[in-house]
């Protein structure tokens, strides 16, 4: 057992010896609806207390449809689970929740905006090599990032951006000079 994955139910009553298929069925699609319910609020506002349960809720639906006659609605489960999981590994919110500390108020509330923005026009996830760059952001060293157009180059760049301009020990300097980007 995985202890950072936990044991999730589906809430099965076995005490009645005939539960129908409609109410399985229902009791599915209940449980699938509000895990990815609580999967978009992750990637929206970012309160993930939560999520390791909503992700172990989709692993249990699909371990659930094994039992199934369609062996299709067994691999689609499959997938939406561990596409979730995935998405949750890599969305930007996560690769970037060391930098609010790093910075000032302001580029706190700048962060939190620039997340929420990412969200509404569907960039929630940090490709491979945005990763990367982030981390070597992280670092606070000299780097140059070369990757295919199209690859997030442009994203590394703007949050380069906003751990400049609103640089807490920059604030924190003796000589009041504005930041350069």
């Amino acid at each position: 057992l995985n202890p950072r994955r936990p044991t999730v139910s589906l809430g099965i009553d076995w005490s009645d010896e005939t539960p129908s298929g409609a109410g399985l069925r229902e009791l599915v699609e209940n449980e699938s609806a509000s895990a990815l319910g609580i999967l978009c609020a992750v990637m929206r506002w970012g309160s993930d207390d939560r999520i390791e349960a909503a992700l172990a809720k989709l692993t249990a639906v699909s371990k659930f449809m094994l039992n199934g006659h369609d062996r299709y609605s067994w691999l689609l489960a499959r997938l939406v689970a561990e596409t979730s999981r995935t998405f949750v590994e890599t969305s930007l919110r996560r690769a970037l929740v060391w930098l609010p500390a790093e910075l000032d108020e302001s580029g706190g509330v700048a962060v939190e905006r620039y997340l929420r923005q990412a969200y509404q026009a569907c960039k929630t996830q940090a490709w491979p090599s945005q990763q990367r760059g982030i981390e070597r952001l992280r670092e606070g060293e000299s780097f140059v990032l070369c990757t295919p157009t199209g690859s997030g180059k442009t994203t590394v760049a703007e949050i380069a951006i906003l751990q400049r301009l609103f640089s807490a020990a920059e604030a924190e300097s003796a000589f009041q000079i504005a930041p350069l980007v």
